[in-house]
């Protein structure tokens, strides 16, 4: 039988002293007791996913117990270095994890690259195991102009990914690239063309559209996109004076079946509705997009949802959109026969403006059945400094209420409210007073048999 190694103390920052921790292997000829089923096992440490120190001990029971654990032992796994300059060769908990332990003092990022990888070669479970790398590029350029990334250290980099087959998601977290070549982009090409890459999210505070389409055609097998600017208005991110008939590339056609778009530019939804763009939209399912009122192209966004809402199940919208006073119909439902899953965020309701009047417009304007199942609505309530008047604002969503029950969803099952609540009136308003405000509000909804109305309350308290 083979010796399954695994490193009992492998600690969560790989740094340079690796190898000052010592590793434990499972004996061969250990005694075999009687064991679980593997769906059993694998129940059972699923339950311990988000807790590292049970995982280790779980993955030192068996060998069956061992391919359990790292299963979500070496799950994620985040590469490159923070802000402060500092290497990351992290296992997270989950893509998003950003630690900023003051203990680690790294002296040669190089050598903990080359730590790493002497770790994936010797131990292939840990590379077999992870299914999402996020890559951190945030580290700013030196006063003196020296990039962040040395060549050394992009190739080490490259080896590091080249072992990463299983990978199926990717978490891009670019921050400040430079206009022109960039030293990591061939590291970052190693891991998003593998074949098995069905999902890229790219968060970044400036990016030329050129680098946005280059980063969403390298991978053959992608369905899933998230494009998230940290600076939207940047005017790096759209270059107009280009042709979007010239940015697209050779190559097969990838068909997204999700998407997601916060604060792009123009330029960009331009170069997905063009005949020849090699991200097709038209088995798309879902779509989550962020309109905000100061960067609102009311043409591009209704070309977007013309195109795409026929075949939509789940739409997801975002943005102070929703408070607007003008009459933008960017969006009907009508356009959405499939529609299963619809989710309102960015609504607000004060004493001087209401969300509601705009939601009410869109149900109101249904003109035949839909088979919307689910209801999800984010809404900021500010209470006003009079108290009468803050009486007023669950008036509004009554009117809510009434258009749901006037039009022709007879699908709907749910309706999921979540409220943050902005005190202004310092009167301390609670979580129950607030869910007890929004069942009244919805009731004609709630009382109506297989109905259900959940209510999430977030209380913030203004100084």
């Amino acid at each position: 039988m083979k010796t399954i190694e695994l490193p009992l103390e492998l600690p969560l920052y790989i740094t340079d002293n690796l190898w000052d921790s010592p590793v434990t292997a499972i004996p061969s000829s250990a005694p075999s007791q009687t064991e679980l089923p593997p769906e059993l096992i694998s129940s059972i440490v699923g339950n311990l996913w988000d807790d590292l120190t049970s995982l280790k001990h779980c993955s030192l029971v068996s060998r069956s117990w061992t391919a359990a654990a790292q299963r979500h032992l070496f799950r994620v796994l985040i590469l490159g270095k923070d802000w402060m300059g500092h290497t990351l060769c992290v296992f997270a908990r989950d893509g998003y994890f950003q630690p900023i332990p003051p203990f680690i003092q790294i002296s040669s990022s190089l050598q903990t690259y080359h730590n790493f990888l002497d770790l994936v070669t010797r131990i292939p479970a840990v590379a077999r195991n992870v299914r999402l790398v996020t890559f951190e590029f945030r580290s700013l350029p030196s006063s003196d102009g020296i990039a962040p990334y040395s060549q050394e250290e992009v190739k080490a980099l490259s080896a590091i990914l080249s072992k990463f087959t299983h990978v199926v998601a990717v978490n891009l977290i670019l921050g400040n690239w430079t206009r022109g070549q960039f030293e990591h982009e061939e590291a970052i090409s190693t891991i998003i063309q593998q074949p098995l890459i069905s999902a890229i999210t790219i968060y970044s505070t400036e990016l030329t559209l050129l680098d946005l389409i280059s980063l969403c055609t390298q991978s053959p097998g992608l369905k899933a996109l998230n494009i998230e600017y940290l600076s939207p208005n940047s005017t790096a991110s759209d270059v107009g004076v280009i042709g979007v008939d010239r940015l697209n590339p050779a190559g097969a056609t990838t068909h997204l079946e999700d998407l997601c778009i916060s604060g792009t530019s123009t330029s960009f939804i331009d170069w997905l509705l063009h005949p020849q763009c090699t991200v097709g939209l038209t088995y798309l399912r879902g779509l989550s997009l962020r309109v905000e009122i100061a960067t609102y192209s009311e043409q591009h966004t209704t070309r977007l949802m013309r195109k795409t809402a026929p075949q939509l199940e789940c739409l997801r919208l975002c943005g102070n959109i929703f408070t607007s006073q003008r009459n933008i119909r960017f969006y009907e439902l009508n356009w959405s026969p499939n529609l299963r899953h619809l989710c309102l965020f960015g609504l607000e309701s004060s004493e001087t403006q209401s969300s509601a009047y705009n939601v009410v417009k869109m149900f109101s304007g249904l003109i035949g059945p839909l088979p919307l199942e689910e209801l999800e609505m984010e809404i900021e309530i500010y209470f006003p400094q009079n108290l009468s008047a803050a009486r007023l604002l669950w008036a509004h969503w009554r009117q809510v209420d009434s258009q749901l029950i006037q039009s022709e969803l007879a699908h709907l099952r749910a309706v999921t409210i979540t409220l943050s609540v902005h005190d202004l009136l310092k009167k301390h308003v609670t979580l129950e007073d607030c869910e007890s405000s929004m069942m009244d509000v919805f009731s004609a909804f709630s009382a109506q048999q297989g109905r259900m109305l959940n209510v999430t309350a977030d209380v913030y308290k203004s100084f």
